[in-house]
């Protein structure tokens, strides 16, 4: 029901999601996508993920990739565990 009267104020669809991968540095200046939910349709406000395997990284990055139509993605919290 507070995702339908967020979306009815904000003029959004109700199936939108935020797009995004996460990246890993695993050499100096080179990424790789470690998990990509680019395609994803989920709307969630808190999103945790579990990568399959370890990924050893120097360090990670968020790429948001594509988001509702009339939405300012934004981020509060980016935490990467290992």
């Amino acid at each position: 029901e507070t995702f339908a009267m967020l979306n009815a104020a904000y003029s959004v669809a109700p199936q939108t999601s935020l797009g995004y991968r996460v990246e890993a540095e695993i050499a100096p200046g080179e990424w790789t996508c470690v998990l990509d939910r680019a395609d994803s349709r989920e709307d969630l406000l808190c999103d945790y993920r579990e990568l399959p395997s370890p990924a050893p990284a120097l360090r990670v990055r968020l790429r948001i990739v594509s988001h509702p139509p009339g939405i300012a993605p934004g981020v509060i919290d980016f935490t990467a565990f290992g």
